[in-house]
């Protein structure tokens, strides 16, 4: 594979997980014009970290306390629906280990589990993963949401 290929793959690579992406692309400087081979901006920045924080957000909903020297126990916080938020704490745990496959360019992609909560559900596409994976943590974000509401009546 030559260098141009190369460079195009690269573009489309990041075009497939919801970037604009540009070959050999002019971008003006202080004190000249460059020529970048691959300039990469995000459309739909921060999916990855979205679910992240929303991983962390929903599992302060389970406040710890040290039992012992070596035991914590984790408790949902009054007013939370546990198992709801251990369903999304599940999915978004399912998404994570998706966007590692994406990384890795290893197909199908998994993005969340089924209703049942016993299949996985996989796309092979990284269009269909960028969908997918959205609607995963727009999900996420409604349960977080209405827990934070609960919890403040």
């Amino acid at each position: 594979m030559d260098w141009k290929q190369y460079q195009n793959e690269i573009g489309e690579f990041f075009r497939g997980l919801g970037c604009d992406a540009e070959v050999e692309a002019k971008v003006v400087g202080v004190r000249a014009e460059h020529k970048i081979d691959v300039w990469v901006r995000f459309k739909k920045f921060g999916l990855e970290t979205r679910a992240v924080e929303l991983k962390y957000a929903l599992h302060d909903l389970y406040p710890s306390e040290q039992t012992s020297p070596h035991s914590w126990t984790s408790r949902p916080r009054p007013d939370v629906d546990g198992s709801a938020v251990t369903r999304t704490i599940g999915k978004l745990a399912m998404l994570e280990y998706g966007f590692d496959r994406v990384r890795l360019k290893k197909p199908p992609y998994p993005v969340k589990f089924d209703d049942t909560g016993q299949r996985k559900v996989v796309v092979d596409t990284l269009d269909e993963f960028v969908v997918q994976a959205s609607e995963v943590i727009s999900d996420a974000e409604s349960t977080l949401n209405s827990q934070n509401v609960q919890q403040s009546k």
